[in-house]
């Protein structure tokens, strides 16, 4: 299994985390309901493993498909939806791209490679095909996430090879969120992971050389930190990677031990540790939904990560695995579809 972000052949390194997984077998794309459980959505053929990475209200779920390729991977992106199944997105096919995130006008962002080699985000919708968003004057760029009002979020590497969070808009097109702040740091790296429809985006942000990343809120020009969970020195800090329309952030952080814990973030309440699984020694969140319950993968005793689903009533939940060793949950609807990547036997 590879982590749900990773790009495979485009690696973009702000995408990427340390977690234990499978490094052998076929994992694929899951749907996962209450009543249903984990449903295993497959591959197209002629490609090996698949991943869902984002899902919007309607049950559209977005993501990769990869495959071996000499000494590494290829990967193109894909659609699903109930009774139509997987799909190519038309445009991006066999271009090395990775969909990562899908708003409920079925408007998709990722990832994908450029003719001249770089990555490069694109914005793709079903009449126009996909669209090249640019850089910040650097390489490379990724998409992350994009509302309903279709301004998307990500990361660019800017002119100095630095990376700075981005907004996009159609009339706009491509800025720095750091020129868009008040008070903007001076040499800092900022990656932006999520926006909600009111426009509020979450992240990371920290020095180039060295220091603690930090969660932040970004509102309005204004920049805020969410501070942490209590760890030490350069890895002690956290990162914010989903938020709702109330405002409700999740994301992780380093405990005083060091290891990573999923966090939930509110503006009267701070930030709350959610714990692990049973036996598990770190856990990190991905998404949230308008009801507050919160899906991303934590680590169980056996070493491999596994799904999860948390909610204040009942607290963190096992989804379980497609039969394999792993599991990770990606995104999570208002209806409570949670999508996700997960090991085959």
């Amino acid at each position: 299994m590879k982590y749900y972000r990773c790009l495979s052949v485009i690696l973009f390194s702000s995408l990427l985390t340390a977690t234990a997984f499978s490094q052998s077998g076929q994992s694929d794309a899951f749907l996962w309901t209450a009543g249903g459980g984990m449903q295993d959505l497959g591959v197209v053929t002629g490609w090996q493993d698949s991943g869902g990475y984002g899902i919007n209200q309607a049950g559209v779920i977005v993501g990769g498909l990869s495959k071996a390729q000499g000494q590494g991977y290829v990967e193109t992106s894909f659609g699903w939806r109930e009774g139509v199944g997987m799909r190519y997105l038309k445009g991006l096919s066999f271009k090395n791209s990775s969909a990562i995130a899908v708003n409920d006008l079925v408007q998709v962002v990722g990832g994908s490679l450029t003719a001249s080699g770089d990555v490069h985000a694109f914005l793709w919708t079903r009449d126009g095909g996909a669209q090249d968003l640019g850089t910040l004057g650097g390489q490379t760029s990724t998409a992350m996430a994009i509302n309903n009002r279709g301004q998307v979020v990500g990361t660019s590497q800017t002119a100095t090879g630095i990376n700075h969070a981005f907004l996009w808009t159609q009339g706009t097109g491509i800025q720095d969120l750091m020129t868009l702040t008040h008070g903007a740091c001076t040499g800092c790296e900022s990656f932006a992971e999520a926006i909600n429809d009111s426009g509020v985006i979450v992240g990371k942000l920290g020095h180039h050389e060295g220091a603690r990343d930090y969660a932040f809120v970004w509102k309005n020009g204004y920049v805020k930190s969410l501070g942490d969970l209590g760890g030490v020195g350069i890895n002690g800090g956290s990162e914010a990677t989903g938020i709702n329309k109330s405002g409700q952030v999740v994301g992780y952080a380093s405990v005083p031990d060091g290891s990573p814990h999923a966090f939930l973030w509110t503006e009267a309440g701070g930030m709350q540790d959610l714990g692990t699984l049973p036996g598990g020694s770190g856990s990190f969140a991905n998404a949230i939904n308008s009801s507050g319950q919160v899906v991303g993968w934590s680590y169980v005793p056996s070493g491999f990560v596994h799904a999860f689903l948390w909610d204040p009533v009942n607290g963190m939940q096992d989804l379980g695995t497609l039969g394999g060793p792993g599991s990770q949950a990606a995104a999570i609807n208002d209806s409570g579809q949670v999508t996700g990547v997960a090991d085959l036997p």
